[in-house]
């Protein structure tokens, strides 16, 4: 349609923040709404207008509020436009069913997958960089035979930095294994 506007709107994703997204619809888009002008958004799509976003869980945090901007975009008889993971523009019907089960497949992944960054800074790091912070056994061995760890409790010895990254099962488990 000529006379057709393309709109983009963005939503700040785990994996996709809101200035990334803004980069990449800028060129194509005559305007960019965030989604807490949404309100604003739906106000200003006429007929025919397209509404382009980087990845379909943008359409909203829940989907509820996926299948309410859906049909409000649809409803007005503008078309939808979803770039990743493949190019997907819904005017109706069958493809607004694959960009909705986009969303949801999108909207599990973001709210439950940290990303590296995020899985450090709250402690859930994978294994591999969990067993780099625990003490060899050796040195824990040594500590957990000592004069000095004799004279403590369990929960005592294991609170020491010669037993960081060892749970009191698993060194037992080690020791036992080892002797």
């Amino acid at each position: 349609m000529p006379n057709e506007r393309i709109v983009g709107l963005v939503r700040a994703v785990r994996r996709l923040p809101e200035k990334r997204q803004r980069e990449r619809l800028e060129p194509a888009c005559g305007r960019v709404w965030s989604w807490d002008e949404r309100d604003f958004l739906l106000r200003y799509l006429r007929q025919g207008d397209l509404v382009v976003v980087c990845v379909a869980h943008c359409l909203g945090p829940t989907r509820r509020n996926v299948e309410t901007m859906m049909t409000a975009i649809l409803g007005k008889r503008c078309s939808i436009r979803v770039l990743d993971p493949e190019p997907l523009d819904a005017q109706d019907g069958k493809d607004a069913v694959r960009i909705a089960m986009q969303a949801v497949a999108g909207l599990a992944g973001d709210s439950r997958a940290h990303t590296a960054e995020e899985a450090a800074k709250h402690g859930k790091l994978a294994w591999s960089k969990k067993t780099e912070g625990r003490t060899s056994f050796g040195r824990a061995k040594k500590f957990w035979k000592s004069r000095r760890a004799g004279d403590m409790t369990t929960d005592q010895k294991m609170a020491q930095p010669e037993m960081r990254g060892w749970t009191y099962a698993t060194f037992m488990r080690w020791l036992h294994e080892r002797q």
